[in-house]
């Protein structure tokens, strides 16, 4: 049977990962209760923060949590038609692919140019899923940048940074098969890494002194 294939279904998914993440809900949001393109006002970013600071909080609230859905969804749909096609649980690798992709489509979404948001709500999503004990120390993070510092890019990029650090040393504290222990470093590094380039016109402007 063609879906007997694990390479398959993860390929599957993959690609189910690419579109949901290139759904962009601050774009859908403001076009469909204000008739206007979020990207033609404030940072021009498609992005909660810039939902917020254009049209308010709820609005706001209602990005991030579309946002941070879309890496979810996709893992967890896909663990459950592992279970259900192959009748076996999915590899580690397998969700992992799937909330790579999932960050890739949201932030050069194929229904926008190529041109999305920065990545922080849909990593969240993806991290959550992934390992949740890991979420919370980032969340931890962010949560007391942001308290020192009040700006939501900083606060982004470090709890983005801290993420692989947090993987590095909770997997070598408690263990893990050397395999899992790669795959998650290496994702967790590229996760950090989109969410840091996404953020470059934010660290030059916070260099600049008029980052916010």
């Amino acid at each position: 049977m063609f879906f007997n294939s694990e390479i398959v279904v993860i390929a599957i998914f993959c690609v189910m990962g690419y579109f949901i993440g290139s759904v962009d809900f601050a774009i859908l949001i403001s076009k469909i209760f204000y008739g206007r393109d979020i990207r033609d006002y404030g940072s021009n970013n498609a992005g909660t923060t810039n939902v917020w600071r254009t049209f308010g909080k709820m609005p706001a609230v209602l990005t991030f949590l579309g946002d941070f859905i879309k890496g979810i969804v996709p893992i967890v749909f896909c663990d459950f038609m592992f279970f259900v096609l192959l009748e076996a649980k999915a590899p580690i690798y397998s969700g992992i692919l799937v909330g790579v992709f999932a960050l890739i489509g949201h932030v050069f979404p194929i229904f926008y140019k190529f041109k999305g948001g920065k990545g922080v709500a849909v990593s969240a999503g993806v991290l959550l899923t992934l390992d949740w004990t890991v979420f919370l120390l980032v969340v931890f993070v962010f949560c007391i940048v942001f308290l020192i510092s009040k700006i939501v890019s900083l606060s982004s990029i470090f709890a983005s940074i801290s993420y692989p650090i947090f993987v590095f040393l909770k997997y070598l504290i408690f263990g893990s098969s050397v395999w899992e222990f790669i795959v998650r470093i290496v994702a967790a590094i590229f996760i950090c890494f989109m969410v840091v380039f996404m953020h470059r016109s934010n660290i030059k402007r916070l260099i600049d002194g008029t980052g916010v």
